[in-house]
């Protein structure tokens, strides 16, 4: 699958089967963007604009199992949902890409989205000295990854990412060496678990 592929930056052809999709669709760049692999978990209104469907027409896509795999990351004071789609389930409902030969278990694709949306630790805080270990028992620093980078692959603003950190949905683990906001992938990781939708 991509995820273990070149992370690269990809706009689809419209010379490519796709019985969902219209030619128009392909090339407007709303569409391309929605599809960069940097972006893993596309927003609900890039969906519904690229297959040219309602929200509800999505909703019960994902709902009879055709876009496999679906997030609500909204808030806990949040009414409505905010739908984020699997990349790759857009790709494989559109028949730009054959599902998983020989097919994955949830658990192995569920591994495929977190290599996407969880990229190797970049500028980690830096460990605490050995004599702080072993005299202040100052714990080590739990794998992070940082709130912009998370931003942009749950396709949202910076702020909601920071939003979920004040009702607890997400854990911080302090700042980088920048000064920007680190999250731990622990969170992530079961935050995802409990917002499938299914």
């Amino acid at each position: 699958m991509e995820a273990f592929g070149p992370q690269r930056k990809e706009i689809i052809s419209a010379t490519l089967p796709a019985p969902h999709l219209s030619a128009a669709l392909f090339r407007s760049r709303r569409f391309a963007l929605g599809l960069d692999v940097k972006r893993p978990l596309t927003a609900l209104s890039v969906v519904t604009a690229a297959l040219d469907l309602r929200p509800r027409h999505v909703s019960n896509l994902i709902e009879a199992g055709k876009l496999r795999w679906a997030f609500d990351i909204r808030t806990r004071s949040a009414r409505a949902r905010e739908v984020r789609i699997w990349r790759e389930s857009i790709l494989e409902f559109a028949g730009l890409q054959p599902p998983p030969n020989p097919p994955m278990t949830d658990d192995e694709e569920f591994t495929a989205i977190l290599l996407q949306i969880l990229p190797p630790e970049e500028d980690p805080p830096p460990p605490p000295s050995p004599i702080a270990l072993v005299f202040c028992h100052v714990p080590r620093p739990e794998p992070s990854v940082s709130a912009a980078i998370l931003a942009r692959s749950f396709s949202c603003a910076e702020g909601h990412i920071a939003n979920l950190i004040r009702n607890r949905l997400l854990l911080p683990a302090g700042k980088n060496s920048r000064g920007r906001l680190l999250v731990t992938r622990a969170s992530v990781i079961q935050f995802l678990r409990q917002r499938r939708i299914l």
